[in-house]
């Protein structure tokens, strides 16, 4: 019986997948870093130069992959096309008040393009570490079946907990 003070405590694990349901293998994610577009406000009338963010836009996001050792899908992921990558995963919550553990859905879908892919390293007895970096075009996160955030550049949309950050911009660009 979940008493509502759920505290997020750690990844109990997830997988991942190419174009939604094909799994990629054994890997290791480095999730994207989400960093608003910034420019600095200065001139007279100000006690020193303030970074503010461009509203809605965000700097190039990528999301790294870290194989074992190279396979077909992690190869296939070099085309030069899109491709879909799937995080799906359970993160563990603490119940504060009941001292529960429970589990709650984590998924995280971006579309990206291929940017470098690293073979890895031979060494005998030992992980090749094969490593590939995608450049993330949209990204949208869902944690226990609420979407908080969507971020769509081409489509010009930034929606964060459910408000989207770009609405007005696009009414006043005829959008």
């Amino acid at each position: 019986m979940a008493g509502g003070n759920l505290i997020p405590d750690k990844l109990i694990n997830a997988a991942v997948y190419l174009e939604g349901d094909e799994f990629l293998g054994i890997a290791t994610v480095t999730l994207p870093e989400i960093t608003y577009m910034t420019e600095a406000m200065e001139g007279l009338g100000i006690a020193g130069p303030i970074e503010t963010p461009v509203l809605g836009h965000f700097a190039s996001m990528t999301i790294g992959i870290s194989f074992n050792a190279p396979n077909k899908q992690s190869i296939q992921i070099l085309q030069g096309k899109g491709h879909q990558i799937n995080v799906y995963g359970s993160i563990q919550h603490l119940d504060a008040g009941f001292s529960e553990i429970t589990p709650k859905p984590f998924k995280l879908t971006a579309n990206c393009l291929p940017k470098k892919s690293g073979i890895g390293k031979a060494e005998m007895g030992k992980k090749m570490d094969s490593e590939t970096e995608l450049e993330v075009v949209t990204l949208k996160l869902d944690i226990d079946g609420d979407n908080l955030l969507d971020i769509d550049k081409p489509n010009f949309k930034a929606v964060i907990l459910g408000e989207d950050a770009l609405a007005e911009v696009k009414s006043h660009l005829g959008k």
